[in-house]
């Protein structure tokens, strides 16, 4: 199965869907009043309320994945709407049948993931320009806005930059198991050039994404379901599910250069949770990350061979990796420790989707930088 293409990496190989078929006209109409509901505090009432359609009526991979995206956006605006005092403790029947049962259809589970958030939630405004800033809107959002949709792009415009990163890895092992050096050096470059540009995007979130309004506005729609009940759904049964909500950490990209470099993290609470959030990613991005796992071993290579050139691009790598992680933590802290604190927020200073950031991301950063070669 595909994973990667030259142009897009863990992005689709077309554009997302921009519409659903016919029969679904419903969904995509509430999908444009879902704004306007949440501020008036209706959501969840006309969400019960939601038109009933066939999910075997979707016939393509990209309908399928725009009406999965839509009954999570779905899903998580009827939850977590009254955030403030407790988000709901069930999701209504009429969102979680066929939210449930499209899931389970496609290996994915149902709940917003980065997938459905991120990867798969985005048109060019100029179809024949680039996957980029200035170039990227949103299909679907919460309260909307420019704060949220400039967060959501940020990461869409990352994925599509780390296209010929994910392609070097591939061309990285190839030349370890060919012992072909100059593919390797050329490997290890651009994965170094591609992190640069990555990193550089990765510092423009603050441009037009203001921490008190991710904080307030974004950020609490995007947490995961705790104890809640499927309504309906009979996968379920009735029993109460826990999923985590949607997070960058779902992304492959960082468990990709983990493996891929030989970064090694030791074992805590954090590591453990990543681990756990493999499962959320599309399968083929599973498959992927399994295969670049199981090697061969860029590192152990170059520990063997000793050639300067090549300690100098992998040390690169390495560097850009651990900037990444810098800015990273540096961005947690000021969209969500700093505003959790000053609100005292009841959802505590927890990462996007729920993950346990504070006390970890500042270790894995020093076992990244800890990786470079003499």
């Amino acid at each position: 199965m595909r994973t990667a293409t030259p142009t897009r990496g863990f992005l689709p190989e077309t554009d997302p869907a921009p519409r659903l078929p016919d029969a679904f006209r419903a969904w995509d109409a509430m999908v444009a009043e879902l704004p306007g509901l949440l501020a008036a505090g209706r959501a969840r009432a006309v969400l019960e309320q939601l038109p009933q359609a066939d999910i075997r009526e979707l016939e393509t991979p990209g309908e399928r994945e725009r009406a999965l995206g839509t009954l999570s956006v779905f899903g998580h605006a009827a939850v977590h709407e009254s955030w403030r005092q407790a988000s709901a403790s069930s999701v209504p029947a009429a969102i979680a049948r066929p939210w449930v049962t499209l899931a389970h259809s496609m290996g994915r589970l149902p709940v917003l993931t980065y997938a459905s958030h991120g990867q798969n939630n985005w048109k060019r405004l100029r179809p024949d320009g680039p996957v980029g800033l200035g170039n990227l809107a949103v299909l679907r959002n919460f309260f909307g806005g420019l704060d949220e949709n400039w967060f959501v792009a940020t990461h869409v415009e990352i994925e599509g930059q780390a296209a010929p990163l994910v392609l070097a890895v591939v061309a990285g092992q190839r030349a370890v198991e060919t012992n072909d050096p100059g593919e390797l050096l050329a490997a290890l470059r651009t994965i170094a050039d591609t992190l640069e540009q990555i990193h550089a995007t990765l510092v423009r979130v603050r441009e037009n994404c203001d921490p008190y309004i991710f904080f307030t506005r974004v950020q609490p729609f995007m947490q995961g379901m705790k104890n809640v009940v499927y309504e309906g759904a009979a996968e379920f049964g009735g029993v109460p599910q826990n999923f985590a909500g949607g997070s960058g950490a779902q992304s492959t990209l960082m468990p990709l250069l983990d493996a891929a470099l030989g970064i090694r993290h030791a074992g805590d609470a954090l590591i453990t949770y990543l681990h756990e959030l493999r499962r959320y990613m599309p399968a083929e991005h599973q498959d992927f990350l399994a295969q670049v796992e199981q090697g061969p071993s860029i590192r152990a290579y170059l520990v063997e061979c000793g050639d300067r050139r090549l300690n100098e691009q992998y040390n690169r790598c390495i560097e850009g990796v651990g900037r990444f992680r810098e800015e990273h933590l540096a961005i947690s802290i000021e969209y969500i420790q700093k505003p959790a604190r000053q609100q005292a927020s009841m959802r505590g200073e927890q990462g996007t989707g729920g993950s346990p950031f504070v006390g970890y991301l500042e270790k894995h950063r020093k076992e990244t930088f800890s990786n470079l070669l003499p």
